[in-house]
């Protein structure tokens, strides 16, 4: 039996299940979906067994969605996906770009000596963020306690009104009627 008879026969008996395949509309979606992290500006990811900045894979990967979509040799969606992108790497991209593969290679080629310099300006204002909010959380705490604390004085004040009369009645007979109430 000769090889071809063979798969032939095979195929008869467990015919093959059609893969799913993604329609180009479906990975364009996918693309303007794939957003790159402004925490990834500057740093660098694990492919394999390789580091390479996460700017160089977002565009591998970017490449890749659009040739499945099959708008590669044209600017479909560039300018979208652009728009999308950390304003440290955009600032560094020209207006527009006639395909795919120019735009990825800008992408790639960007300075990477700003995005570490960006990435330690977004480190900072998230520092100064935190720092920040720490103080306003401070602020309302004490707030929250000086109006608890007036709440607290208010509620005795009207308690100490209202209870003390009552609690001795007899007290409160004799203090009427010295008044001149009954």
């Amino acid at each position: 039996m000769a090889w071809k008879d063979f798969v032939t026969a095979f195929d008869t008996r467990w015919p093959p299940i059609p893969t799913a395949t993604q329609m180009s509309e479906e990975y364009q979606a996918e693309l303007l979906a794939h957003k790159m992290a402004e925490d990834d500006v500057g740093t660098t990811k694990t492919v394999g067994r390789q580091k390479v900045w996460a700017h160089m894979k977002w565009a591998e990967e970017v490449w890749e969605l659009a040739m499945l979509a099959e708008i590669e040799k044209g600017s479909t969606l560039i300018w979208q996906v652009k728009k999308q992108l950390p304003k440290a790497i955009w600032k560094q991209l020209d207006d527009e770009y006639a395909d795919w593969a120019a735009f990825t290679k800008v992408v790639k080629e960007v300075n990477t000596t700003r995005l570490k310099q960006e990435r330690e300006d977004i480190e900072e204002r998230k520092r100064n963020e935190e720092v920040r909010d720490q103080k306003l959380l401070q602020r309302m705490e004490a707030v929250k306690q000086a109006v608890m604390a007036d709440l607290t004085v208010q509620l005795q004040r009207l308690a100490i009104g209202q209870v003390l009369p009552t609690a001795n009645p007899t007290m409160w007979l004799t203090i009427c009627t010295a008044n001149g109430r009954s």
